[in-house]
Order: C-alpha cells, then sequence, then structure tokens
C-alpha cells in the first residue's frame, strides 16, 4: 500500500510540473461577435445548414439541402432577412455563392425531375442575382438544371454549373460572356485566387453504373481557364469533393464514397492517390497548397502535406462536422460542442464550447471571420492574428469560456487556463499520498 501511495505521488508531481501553465498577455485568438437562433427552412427537419460568408466576413447565407428558404445575416450574426424561391413545382435552392465585396450574392434554383434518367427543362431552372438584403436584381434562365456557382476573386464574373456538364460564365450584369462543356454534370464548382484554374467536378454515375450497369461518366473532372478551355480532365468514378490552394498549383480531389484522396499539380499531374479509413466528410487546403486535411465522420482528422506525408492525424468527437483553414494555415474545426484552431504545428491555441452539436464551420477567405451554425445557433465570431513574438505553448486552450457568450471581452486582461484546476488538484492529491505514504 505504502508503495502504491508512492508511486500516486511521483504521478502528481509529474503533472504539476508538465501540464502547460497559464499564458498571459497573449492575444485572444477567438473573439465572440454575436449569435442568433438557428432559423428552420420548410423541408429542414433533422438537415445539416449550408453555411456560406463572404471574403470580407460581412455578410452570412445560410440554407438548407432540397429547400426553397435562404436566410441572410449581418457579419455579426444578426439577422438581416429571408427569401423563398417559387415555381410551378417546388423547387430548391441548389447552390449560393457571395460576391467577395458581401454585397451581392447568386443563388441556382432547380426544378427536380421525377426519377432517375429524367430531368427538367424549363426556364424556372435559373440564376438568381439577390442583393444583400436579398431583393432580386436579375435572373438568367439556364433550362437544364443549375447545380453550382462562384464567383470570380474579382466579383466581377460569376460561373454557372449545369447538369448537362456546361459551364457558364456571366458578367455582373446578367450577360454571358462563355459556355464551356465538360463531360459530366456538375457538382461544384472552385477557382484560385487569380481565377487561372476553375476546378469543376463532376457526377461520375457512380450509382448509374453500380445499380443499371449505365457506363462512367468519361471524364468527371475538369480544369478551366479563365477563358473557359479545358486545360485537363481526368476519371475518378467517385462523388467528389474539391479544394484548391490560391495560387491553384495544389488541387485536393476527396472521394466521399471510397475515401480515396487525390492531389494534383496545377498541369494534371498527380501527386497523391491515398485512402483513410472511415467515411470522409470535408476537405481542406491551405493557401500555399503545404497542408492538406482529411476529416471522417468517425472523428478522425488527417494532415498531409503536398508530397502524401503525413503532418499529424488526431481524434475528435464523432458525428460532429466542420473544417476550414484561415489564412494563416491555422486549422479550425468542430469537435463535438467546441469550435477548436490548431496551429500548423497541431498546438491547440483555442478552444471555445458552444451550446449544441456543431454541424457546420466556415471562415472568410480574409481569415477574420469565423462562422459556426450548432443545433440551436448560428454564431460569429473573428478571428485575431496571433503574435508571433511569443510563440504559444504546446497543448495551451488560448481561451476556454463555459458558454457562447463571453465573460470577458478585452484581450489585455490574463486569459485563464483550464489546467489551473488541473494543478491546484494534483498538488492535493501528491500531498494526501505524501502523508499517507508515511502514515
Amino acid at each position: 500500500m505504502k508503495g502504491k501511495n508512492i508511486e500516486l505521488c511521483i504521478v502528481s508531481i509529474l503533472l504539476i510540473l508538465f501540464c502547460p501553465a497559464p499564458v498571459f498577455g497573449q492575444s485572444l485568438v477567438l473573439n465572440y461577435s454575436g449569435e442568433a437562433p438557428l432559423p428552420l427552412g420548410s423541408t429542414s427537419m433533422n438537415q445539416t445548414p449550408i453555411i456560406h460568408i463572404s471574403d470580407n466576413g460581412n455578410l452570412i447565407s445560410l440554407n438548407y439541402p432540397h429547400d426553397p428558404d435562404l436566410f441572410l445575416f449581418e457579419g455579426k450574426g444578426s439577422r438581416i432577412g429571408n427569401t423563398t424561391i417559387s415555381a410551378e413545382q417546388s423547387p430548391w435552392i441548389s447552390s449560393v455563392s457571395i460576391a467577395p465585396n458581401g454585397q451581392d450574392l447568386i443563388v441556382t434554383q432547380l426544378v427536380p425531375a421525377c426519377c432517375h434518367g429524367s430531368v427538367t427543362n424549363t426556364s424556372s431552372n435559373k440564376a438568381i442575382l439577390l442583393t444583400r438584403s436579398g431583393e432580386k436584381s436579375w435572373e438568367y434562365p439556364t433550362y437544364n438544371p443549375p447545380t453550382a456557382s462562384s464567383f470570380s476573386d474579382s466579383g466581377q464574373k460569376i460561373f454557372i454549373g449545369t447538369n448537362d456538364g456546361r459551364v457558364i460564365c456571366l458578367n455582373r450584369n446578367g450577360t454571358p460572356v462563355w459556355t464551356a462543356s465538360t463531360d459530366a454534370p456538375v457538382l461544384s464548382l472552385i477557382s484560385s485566387a487569380d481565377n487561372a484554374a476553375i476546378v469543376v467536378t463532376g457526377e461520375s454515375n457512380y450509382f448509374g453504373n453500380k445499380l443499371y450497369g449505365e457506363p462512367f461518366s468519361p471524364h468527371d473532372l475538369s480544369v478551366l481557364d479563365r477563358d473557359g478551355t479545358i486545360l485537363w480532365q481526368y476519371q475518378t468514378r467517385g462523388a467528389n469533393t474539391a479544394a484548391i490552394s490560391k495560387d491553384g498549383s495544389v488541387i485536393a480531389i476527396l472521394d466521399t464514397l471510397s475515401g480515396n484522396l487525390m492531389v494534383f499539380d496545377g498541369s494534371g499531374l498527380r501527386l497523391i492517390g491515398k485512402s483513410f479509413t472511415g467515411t470522409p466528410s470535408a476537405l481542406a487546403v491551405s493557401g500555399d497548397g503545404d497542408q492538406i486535411v482529411v476529416r471522417t465522420l468517425q472523428g478522425n482528422v488527417y494532415g498531409l502535406d503536398r508530397n502524401g506525408s503525413h503532418t499529424g492525424n488526431f481524434f475528435v468527437a464523432p458525428g460532429s462536422q466542420g473544417i476550414a483553414i484561415d489564412d494563416e494555415d491555422n486549422l479550425v474545426l468542430a469537435d463535438g460542442n467546441t469550435i477548436i484552431v490548431y496551429d500548423r504545428k497541431g498546438n491547440c491555441i483555442a478552444a471555445y464550447p458552444l451550446n449544441g452539436a456543431i454541424q457546420s464551420v466556415d471562415v472568410s477567405t480574409d481569415g477574420r471571420s469565423l462562422i459556426v451554425a450548432t443545433e440551436h445557433t448560428l454564431v460569429a465570431f473573428s478571428l485575431n492574428k496571433p503574435d508571433r513574438s511569443s510563440e504559444t505553448l504546446p497543448g495551451t486552450l488560448i481561451r476556454t469560456p463555459q458558454s457562447s457568450v463571453p465573460q470577458e471581452k478585452t484581450s489585455e486582461k490574463a486569459t485563464a487556463s483550464p489546467f489551473v484546476p488541473v494543478i491546484a488538484t494534483g498538488m492535493c492529491v501528491a500531498v494526501l499520498a505524501l502523508f499517507r505514504s508515511f502514515h
């Protein structure tokens, strides 16, 4: 018994010595800005909200899959209003993209068909430009269902993807500039910061192949230049999500069915081919392309560099969703009810518990605004740039408030460390163990 007490004493003293102490004078990484109750759409029961934020962080949109309602918020979380699209047959919003300056947004309206192999062909399938207050500026009929949208970095061009594989470029007045044709129904559109590369992921016809014996799409990944010329194509035979570095030198493609990750350079050379255990749910790439992060529904988070070398793996709460990388290459992700920020070295530099399971996360392109949708609330944060003159201790949580409403908003005061109770407890246990070992 005496030996066990001595062992307990030693462990307790080690806890005291190696648990990080509070960090004083460090600027806050996460600052609470505001929140609003999470609105419900017409058909949004048990659906994950889709959130977007403008590049400058001053406009937020929220909608749900297969739902006609769109909700708009100021950058600090206060509600602006909402709008509902309508057509002859119960349409839904198939994509939303916000202009970089936050003054306009493009919404694509899709009228669904009845069954496999059929599509609608109607003027109600269209792209709609709305003001930040939700008022319609113009609309452009695509006839074939529109499935994806994106603004150029300057905000002067709008890209629309359709179910028949077209990519349509419009100017800010809604006038067509060019149209390109790809080999597969468009699922998503993203572009590099200079629009030199426009990445188009397409429907590979995976389920049509498995269920009906139909052929795969010839190419389900296409990369276009700013003028709509196809630079290169690839057949992945998957259901893909994509991410791209700011300069377009790294393009990451994640197949959410198989768990396969493929990474290409700007010319189409395949750099990486990897598989991950579990069901991949999110992908993010840093601005310089040197950090690639994959997350699974089971809670595994994998980090790689552009050469495929693992830079770190860790585990978060299964089922929680959301991942993003800010312009300082900090990783922002949901861990159950808590939003956590890790620096590039894998150190936890901020944690903020919220009032419900986190469902969606997005960071503005300028890296200064963060929005989080929980099961109850839409919460807005500002992201402070870290002070590079003093390095954060590995594992130190800069801030861990007890609710979504901050108790202290100034960054001048010392922040309390969540390890203080651990240190105090360790000291008590050590003293008690010492006392018992001699009696």
